[in-house]
């Protein structure tokens, strides 16, 4: 039997994503729109695709809230 090919999922499981998702761990700084007026925030991108992409940090922001990034 051969191996699953590379960032296939495991037998039984199904992805309900509708495009694929790369990992890309990458460092973030995160503003909240306008820069002036929020603090910088570290964080981590865990995946990307063409429709977002899945980041962490230190802080929550709210739904809606336009975002910049500084990708390291």
């Amino acid at each position: 039997m051969n191996p699953a090919p590379k960032g296939s999922h495991p037998v039984g499981s199904e992805e309900r994503r509708a495009v694929r998702r790369y990992e890309l761990p990458l460092s973030i700084v995160v503003f909240a729109n306008p820069p002036q007026q929020s603090e910088p925030r570290r964080g981590k991108i865990r995946d990307i695709s063409t429709r977002g992409i899945y980041f962490v940090t230190e802080r929550t922001y709210p739904a809606g809230v336009e975002l910049e990034f500084i990708l390291a």
